[in-house]
């Protein structure tokens, strides 16, 4: 500022800051004027605002109010530029950073969505399908004719002088990027394809995962500790790795030399469990290092008794994800066809069963069941 003089004093801080906040400089507009800027800017997650804003708004009624910096960032930035008389669109941006985080924060909290809401998820998910369908298309038109000019140009033709020399910054820009911008564009398409999915079909919002490796799952029960709406259950060796045990809401400890009726006797008195809880989707981790030919599990499954326990997860209502897990068996070849059979089993029973719509369920507590054979 004593580097300026007077001149800055007069041009940066009262001409371009006070003059425009009281005058206008040649953007006045009315106080409404953000309003529909505020949601055609916002689009497609502009749809959730009336919701998000209700539900804000009734939440701070009943004292619940845990985001009040954030939602104070938004209201006093949204305020101050309303009552600004120099008005331009691009003023409401840092606005929508709050707004993001606030919104983020309202969809992982909602349980499936049903009428209106599940309709604006839907319209979500269609306009989150043509962004990914065009991220494809650029992505390998970007493989197919390495001259971004085929894409930028029709573009460019819609724009005016000052808009087309942006535009052609940016592509400048991305051109530097050569190759890493078309596998970066590729996975963001991914991201909205896979977006797309779960809001078309209201969103996941609750979770189980079923850990029948003979390790504990202390991965997944150290993250998912706290969050009451993923489910993780583990049926592993007590005296097996790893030796400081995770808290998973649920664990059920065998000792060694455990065979198949008590294994498949804990089990199925735990999955009614998963029931009870009501997850949009279950993950099984499927290792088959629990059978008595394995080298490191200390438990003693026999083929046959695998093959029951996974009929047993597979028969669960709701939709599953099946992924491969720990086997070590001497000779190999057990290992092999009981991952075989998990993903034969796999394929056979979900094909004949149809899985059921979820409904709410309770939290489950934590709780650990040692089992001594």
């Amino acid at each position: 500022m004593t580097r300026g003089g007077e001149g800055f004093v007069d041009r940066q801080l009262l001409q371009e800051n006070l003059k425009r906040f009281f005058g206008g400089s040649g953007h006045s507009h009315p106080v409404y004027y953000y309003f529909p800027y505020l949601f055609s800017l916002g689009l497609p997650w502009s749809l959730f605002f009336p919701f998000l804003l209700w539900d804000l708004v009734k939440k701070s009624r009943t004292g619940g109010d845990d985001h009040l910096f954030v939602k104070s960032w938004f209201v006093i930035m949204f305020v101050f530029f309303s009552l600004s008389a120099g008005k331009r669109s691009v003023y409401l941006l840092p606005i929508y950073p709050p707004l993001s985080l606030l919104l983020a924060e309202w969809i992982y909290q909602q349980n499936r969505s049903l009428g209106w809401r599940l309709v604006l998820y839907r319209a979500v998910a269609a306009v989150a399908v043509a962004t990914g369908v065009v991220l494809l298309i650029i992505s390998f038109g970007a493989i197919w004719n390495h001259e971004p000019g085929w894409f930028f140009g029709p573009i460019a033709s819609l724009l005016k002088p000052k808009d087309r020399a942006n535009l052609l910054v940016v592509q400048n820009a991305l051109n530097t990027f050569g190759a890493i911008f078309t596998v970066l564009l590729l996975v963001i398409a991914g991201f909205w394809l896979a977006l797309a999915q779960a809001f078309w079909y209201g969103a996941i919002r609750r979770a189980a995962v079923v850990d029948l490796d003979v390790h504990q799952g202390d991965g997944t029960a150290a993250i998912f500790e706290a969050d009451p709406d993923i489910l993780t259950i583990s049926l592993h060796g007590k005296n097996n790795f790893p030796f400081r045990k995770q808290q998973s809401k649920i664990d059920v400890e065998f000792a060694d030399g455990t065979g198949d009726d008590e294994y498949l006797s804990e089990l199925s008195r735990i999955l009614p469990e998963v029931g009870r809880f009501s997850p949009d989707i279950v993950f099984f981790q499927s290792g088959v290092d629990a059978l008595a030919t394995d080298r490191l599990g200390k438990l003693s499954l026999t083929p046959s008794g695998m093959r029951r326990r996974d009929e047993m997860v597979l028969s669960l209502p709701f939709p599953l994800v099946v992924t491969l897990g720990g086997g070590y068996s001497d000779p190999i070849e057990a290992t092999v066809e009981a991952h075989f059979a998990t993903f034969i089993s796999s394929s056979a029973l979900r094909a004949a069963s149809p899985v059921s719509a979820r409904s709410d369920g309770d939290p489950v507590p934590n709780r650990t069941f040692p089992h001594e054979s």
